[in-house]
């Protein structure tokens, strides 16, 4: 293990000079690399291709550093490196000879549980709504939650050919009710989830949708939601 560790850093040092051998005959090619998927939702995986000619490393930035680490090691015979369950959005490039390929980046977002309700579906009836996100996140994190009605927005009137009178009829939509909320973390849930809770007193009845979102440097937009009926 000792000796690998070794061989890796040398080989690392080596890109960065820029003092790899070039290829016989002419200067090496510019190296490239992809993402089988580029836009993922944890946990799942993806794995990234390099395309090189000799002994290379792949090198990684997470999303909000500006600084590039040694990820892997690549050849051209073993160019495939693994992102197994990766929590982060980063951006990936490979160097080769001293040469740099353009970046791939590889989009994660936050895995979202639809939201809980428990309590009884009355107006003026303090409701708890509760779910989870994984990746764990810190402490200070936070999910968004924006209420939405079904309400009747419209009403056409629809006449019929050869009758005087008109038949009605009504268009409904989401309607957003007050603006969104952000819900600091109140947990950890397990070793990869971290959990949220919030109190709600919804002021009228009908069909309620509840969606909870997320979005922080590290993870892109996603969301989940779920409906509830306030009977009276």
């Amino acid at each position: 293990m000792h000796m690998r560790k070794v061989a890796f850093v040398a080989l690392i040092v080596a890109l960065m000079l820029g003092v790899a051998a070039l290829a016989v005959g002419g200067p090496a090619p510019v190296p490239v690399i992809t993402a089988h998927k580029t836009a993922l939702v944890y946990p799942h995986s993806t794995f990234l291709v390099s395309t090189v000619t000799t002994p290379s490393v792949v090198m990684r930035r997470l999303a909000g550093s500006d600084q590039w680490t040694a990820f892997a090691a690549v050849t051209s015979t073993t160019p495939v490196t693994q992102l197994n369950r990766p929590q982060s959005t980063a951006g990936y490039k490979v160097v080769s000879d001293g040469i740099e390929s353009a970046p791939v980046t590889v989009t994660v977002a936050a895995q979202l549980s639809k939201p809980q309700v428990n309590g009884r579906g009355h107006k003026w009836h303090k409701l708890t709504i509760k779910g989870w996100i994984s990746p764990k996140h810190s402490a200070d994190a936070t999910v968004g939650l924006t209420f939405y009605r079904w309400e009747k927005v419209s009403t056409t009137t629809i006449t019929r050919k050869g009758k005087s009178q008109g038949k009605n009829a009504s268009h409904f939509q989401w309607v957003r009710h007050g603006d969104p909320v952000s819900v600091l973390l109140s947990g950890v849930k397990n070793k990869n989830q971290s959990k949220w809770s919030y109190k709600w007193v919804p002021t009228m009845k009908g069909t309620w949708k509840v969606v909870v979102s997320h979005e922080d440097v590290a993870h892109v937009y996603s969301s989940a939601s779920m409906k509830t009926v306030i009977k009276r």
